[in-house]
């Protein structure tokens, strides 16, 4: 799911800055959809198998998560191409780390509610 989502980030990304938005501008763009596809994706596909919570719930904790991951990648990217003028190294620094985090906050807070952990323990002992 993350090997997709960061292509059509990419995509994305680099489209809208072949249309002349400025870096900062085109990152912010490309941010906001690849969270939406995230969430589709994990929750269709990936991570909704032991989730009780309803779509708009779910939407809501995915939000909050991609939100700090968001800060954390615009923030470096913003910092990282500032300092070494080097759009795609700023690009891959970032999307690893916002990756690492929005992965562990989904697989610790969006998707597991209380009810699963319990059962997620169980099957662990």
């Amino acid at each position: 799911m993350g090997a997709l989502v960061f292509v059509c980030d990419c995509a994305v990304f680099y489209c809208l800055g072949l249309l002349g938005l400025k870096v900062e501008l085109a990152r912010a763009v490309a941010l906001t959809i690849a969270v939406q596809l995230t969430f589709v994706g994990h929750r269709v596909f990936a991570l909704n198998v032991t989730s009780k919570l309803g779509w708009c719930s779910a939407w809501l904790r995915h939000q909050v998560a991609c939100g700090v991951g968001a800060i954390i990648n615009y923030c470096l990217f913003s910092a990282l191409f500032y300092f070494s003028h080097n759009q795609i190294f700023a690009f891959f620094i970032a999307i690893l780390c916002t990756t690492l985090v929005n992965f562990m906050l989904a697989t610790q807070w969006v998707y597991r509610t209380p009810a699963s952990r319990i059962h997620h323990d169980v099957k662990q002992t």
